[in-house]
């Protein structure tokens, strides 16, 4: 059987892709190491955030706005509600890396993002507690995804357009087959004239390149609370903070019990086939520390706990391009703990790669860039 294209890895990037395909009518094979929808890489954990405030790079604003975009085609054609704007607030050092890279972005781009006094924060938001000397911001348009539906949502409408999945599939390698691509399975192999490769922490096994790509483990926790101002119901906002070293995150309280909290920064080196998968007290630690400082009516006791896994460049920014020795060939990866959002944005590049042979993408996203040369 052969296909117009094949796409392996169907987590965040990889689904959407199938679905970006299958939307512009190709003949489209979607290959999945695990189950739809797993638990096992980086596209899982029940939330993902969806903000402009983009103190990573400002060049990232233009993507939200279309990704935000895309997020509500989705949720119209498969009927959902996959977005749900929260708001965001922020806080932390006037001169760190996360207020000001957001004035930054909020300052090019005109965004609509509040500064907040200490005083007014303690006021509008009582169950946050930010240090005295902090710079606060919210976001009122932020807020976040539910990860697996979003998924999910991806491949079925890529099957009602007739895109064929296959997931618990043992994919041996790829290679080039002339103009096009073979894919060998356990005891079957697949042709297509094009491939996407969206394996997230598998990346550097598949794509056939020498990338400086580093997976993480990253463990993510709910934590008990009985504070009703953290549910979302009552409009509590996602929330960050700068604080202890690092930079800290959660959302509301999604069951009325617990409240999801997990560390952005911080680094523990793994291989995806190893990874530790339980997260215990030690894990929890620097959480809990964080939990007393600026969360008091949370924790310290979680209920569960997830682990997932970065795959960072160098540069913290993302890998969408062609790949440089197979033109029939397009890849996304590294996507460093900040990319899900982007998913649908992703999809279009990929798509793009594979139907235009003269498509240029996103000089901030080229394989050839300096910080990842070796």
């Amino acid at each position: 059987m052969s296909y117009d294209a094949i796409v392996i890895g169907l987590g965040g990037m990889g689904s959407a892709t199938l679905h970006e395909l299958a939307r512009r009518g190709m003949r489209v094979m979607g290959l999945e190491k695990f189950q739809i929808a797993h638990d096992q890489g980086s596209s899982h954990g029940e939330t993902r955030i969806i903000r402009r405030s983009y103190f990573e790079h400002p060049s990232y604003v233009p993507l939200v706005d279309r990704a935000l975009m895309l997020w509500n085609r989705l949720e119209g054609e498969s009927k959902s509600t996959l977005f749900h704007q929260t708001g965001l607030f922020l806080a932390g050092p006037a001169e760190g890396e996360v207020i000001a890279g957001t004035c930054r972005a909020r300052d090019l781009f005109g965004l609509a993002i509040e500064s907040i006094s200490t005083a007014d924060a303690a006021v509008r938001f009582p169950n946050l507690r930010a240090a005295t000397d902090s710079t606060i911001l919210f976001e009122a348009d932020a807020g976040f995804l539910k990860v697996e539906d979003c998924v999910r949502r991806f491949i079925d409408s890529a099957v009602r357009r007739g895109a064929e999945v296959r997931s618990s599939q043992k994919i041996i390698r790829w290679e080039a087959d002339g103009d096009g691509i073979r894919v060998l399975l356990d005891g079957e192999s697949l042709n297509a004239a094009r491939l996407a490769l969206c394996c997230g922490p598998w990346s550097s096994n598949m794509l056939h390149l020498n990338l400086p790509l580093e997976v993480l483990r990253k463990p993510v926790f709910w934590f008990k609370t009985a504070n009703p101002l953290f549910g979302l119901d009552r409009g509590c906002p996602i929330y960050g903070f700068e604080s202890m070293g690092g930079f800290f995150y959660g959302f509301p309280s999604l069951d009325g019990h617990t409240v999801k909290i997990a560390e952005h920064t911080g680094r523990e080196p793994v291989h995806p086939e190893t990874v530790d998968r339980l997260a215990d007290g030690a894990d929890a630690a620097r959480c809990t520390r964080f939990l007393a400082a600026h969360l008091p009516t949370v924790g310290p006791e979680f209920t569960r706990s997830s682990v997932c896994m970065y795959t960072m460049t160098r540069d913290q920014h993302f890998i969408v391009d062609r790949h440089p020795q197979f033109p029939q060939v397009a890849l996304a990866a590294g996507f460093s703990g900040h990319g899900f959002k982007f998913a649908p944005v992703i999809a279009e590049m990929l798509a793009n790669i594979l139907t235009d042979d003269h498509f240029k993408g996103l000089e901030l996203f080229s394989v050839d860039r300096p910080a990842l040369n070796v």
